[in-house]
């Protein structure tokens, strides 16, 4: 492990089963951007009470990377923890976190954060998740209740950065599960980037024409305290039965534990995210879990505060992403084409659209410069 990514630093993070550190190599090796291979490697040895295996397995995945860095952020989980804790009939949390690079992995685009290796090793008592290291960290610590309000231009960078990551995910079929601000990152290019994983949950699709999807259809029909609409009818995806990971950004529909839109819900964390930022507070805060479940369930989002703030594209853009009805929700890829998200986009576009034309028009009179001759 020192090998390939240097030395153990800083503690970037804490969790339940294992900490993260930054790993920083003595010597720059970064690339011009090129792709290259990174073997991913899974080793369980002999007797291995970490691991809970016996005899020799090896198994190896392949990501694609985007070149070696001199730095790295690596969680490091406690082996024996997750190898104790069952999540279903055959598998273990050591199975989960196999997962959860796996999922983060298919989701790499430039606003997830990038996965690059799995290491399992049988004389260890630790797994490792290497991941792409972000300079600026988390946008907010962990530790912090409140904190500085953050500029309404940032608020919408981080906004249009995690959609861009959310309609990645929403795309591969996974649901991240745990947006929140402290799992938004913060590059040194400026870019923000969604990280951590470990709740993220893998979305079953319905076949057009399948049993499953007239189910789904005569449910929704059948459904008459949900008023469920065409939104609903048109359904291309199954519910996800577990509870997001964050109490205080859970949807609605999502605290009484019955299945719900894991998209829907990624994009309601979204919104709660947003309005953290721009408060400097959670609106959502209880003593426990059961607590800020029944507080989401009786209250509904204060948008006053927002409004407040005088940018009324940023409180339209509010409401319908924080809709307690996930049938009016909107999704991660209408979201983007908000007005308050697409101005910048459309200026972009606009840009463009006038260094094509001027390239056409030089095209135009070369090739009758050519004709001529």
């Amino acid at each position: 492990m020192r090998r390939a990514y240097g030395t153990r630093g800083e503690t970037l993070g804490r969790g339940a089963y294992g900490e993260v550190y930054k790993y920083a190599s003595e010597k720059s090796e970064t690339t011009d951007g090129t792709r290259t291979r990174t073997r991913t490697r899974t080793r369980t040895g002999t007797g291995t009470e970490a691991t809970g295996t016996t005899g020799r397995e090896e198994t190896a995945t392949t990501t694609s990377g985007r070149g070696r860095a001199n730095a790295y952020a690596v969680k490091e989980l406690n082996k024996r923890k997750l190898a104790n804790v069952r999540v279903g009939s055959s598998r273990t949390l050591l199975d989960a976190a196999e997962e959860e690079i796996r999922m983060q992995s298919e989701c790499r685009c430039a606003n997830v954060v990038e996965a690059y290796e799995w290491v399992n090793d049988a004389r260890e008592s630790t797994a490792k998740i290497v991941m792409e290291y972000c300079e600026r960290g988390s946008v907010v610590d962990d530790e912090r209740d409140t904190f500085e309000r953050f500029d309404l231009s940032d608020v919408k960078a981080i906004a249009r950065d995690v959609l861009r990551a959310l309609r990645t995910c929403h795309a591969r079929n996974i649901a991240h599960y745990d947006v929140k601000p402290q799992n938004i990152f913060a590059s040194a290019s400026g870019a923000y980037k969604l990280g951590d994983f470990g709740c993220a949950t893998r979305v079953k699709p319905i076949a057009v024409g399948s049993r499953r999807e007239a189910k789904a259809r005569a449910k929704a029909k059948a459904n008459a305290k949900t008023n469920a609409n065409a939104s609903e009818l048109e359904r291309t995806h199954e519910f996800v039965g577990k509870t997001p990971g964050t109490p205080a950004f859970t949807a609605p529909e999502c605290c009484e534990g019955e299945p719900c839109d894991g998209f829907k819900a990624d994009v309601w964390a979204l919104g709660m995210t947003l309005h953290a930022l721009a408060t400097g507070r959670y609106f959502y805060q209880a003593d426990g879990a059961w607590d800020t479940y029944q507080k989401v369930l009786r209250e509904s989002v204060d948008l006053g505060e927002i409004a407040r703030l005088g940018d009324d594209g940023f409180t339209d853009f509010m409401t319908r992403v924080l809709e307690r009805d996930p049938n009016e929700r909107l999704t991660a890829r209408q979201a983007l084409k908000h007005p308050w998200i697409t101005p910048e986009r459309r200026d972009d576009d606009a840009g463009a659209r006038e260094k094509s034309r001027k390239k056409s028009i030089w095209r135009r009179l070369f090739s009758r410069r050519g004709r001529r001759r």
